[in-house]
Formats: structure tokens, C-alpha cells, sequence
């Protein structure tokens, strides 16, 4: 793959990946969901205990079937979690949601960073 079309996608994916205008009110609609605002903050909690577990296990498996393939697992673990985030008719459903969220962070946490790093030397 061209090196430098890497790195313009990689900049405009992490745009996309970050610009979570949701944020805000999610813990409004977790709450919600869950009947507490302290279980509603426990779906965040799940999210980043989750990306922290698969981290390393991500990793091997990006080294293992490569880069592109592991950004493309990130993608739709992110519609996954998303999506029961939408459905969310329980508390359980978004603890759910959470785990795939936390798994498609840990899918690009060292991954992008890879690819950038790759992209950047292949093209000197």
C-alpha cells in the first residue's frame, strides 16, 4: 500500500475516531439506561479496563495479521459496541457495548502507531 496514502488516511481516521460530539450526553443517556449516574459512569469504566486487558493480545494479533486487517477489526468492534449502545434497552446491553468499544481502542491503540511508524520509513 502507498505509504503516504497511509499516513493521510491514518490522519483522517484518528479525526473521525476522536470527534465524539456524543460525549457529553452520553452519561446523560447511560443513566438513563442504567437508573444511576454511577452505573452510567461504570460503562466508561468498562471501556478503559477492557482496552487496558486486550492491549496486549491486540497487539500480537495485529503483528500477526497485519496492520490494515487490524484497523478493519477496530472498525467494526466500534460499530458493534456502538450499536448496542443505540439498542440499549438494559444496563447489560451497554456493559456489552463497552467491552467492543474498549476492544476497537485497544485495536488501534499501538496499531495506528505502527502503521504510521512503517509508513513514515518507507517513505524516508
Amino acid at each position: 500500500m502507498n505509504p503516504s496514502r497511509n499516513i493521510k488516511l491514518l490522519e483522517w481516521h484518528e479525526f473521525f475516531v476522536s470527534f465524539v460530539l456524543w460525549g457529553p450526553i452520553a452519561i446523560l443517556y447511560f443513566s438513563k439506561i442504567s437508573g444511576s449516574y454511577a452505573l452510567g459512569l461504570s460503562v466508561f469504566s468498562v471501556v478503559q479496563l477492557t482496552a487496558a486487558l486486550f492491549e496486549l493480545p491486540t497487539g500480537i494479533l495485529s503483528d500477526f495479521v497485519g496492520r490494515r486487517k487490524t484497523i478493519i477489526l477496530g472498525a467494526l468492534s466500534y460499530i458493534i459496541g456502538f450499536s448496542l449502545y443505540a439498542i440499549g434497552g438494559s444496563y447489560l446491553i451497554l456493559l456489552i457495548g463497552a467491552i467492543f468499544e474498549g476492544l476497537a481502542r485497544s485495536f488501534y491503540s499501538g496499531n495506528n502507531e505502527a502503521l504510521l511508524y512503517d509508513s513514515l520509513e518507507q517513505t524516508n
